[in-house]
């Protein structure tokens, strides 16, 4: 799976202000993970039943 452009990516709105933040982007059906801090570094891609699958069953931190 081709990684999107740096443009595409958005802030988690999870990530916490201490500057451990995930970054998030979706393509086509892809979803792309990557660490703000490493931005040049490993990007995870899935597919977005993948990545729905991973968050339905994530516990929920509300």
């Amino acid at each position: 799976m081709p990684v999107p452009p740096d443009e595409d990516f958005r802030k988690s709105t999870y990530s916490s202000q201490g500057g451990e933040c995930v970054e998030y982007a979706q393509t086509g059906d892809s979803a792309h993970l990557r660490d703000t801090k490493n931005r040049d570094q490993l990007c995870l891609s899935v597919s977005l039943y993948e990545m729905t699958a991973f968050l339905r069953a994530a516990p929920s931190a509300r």
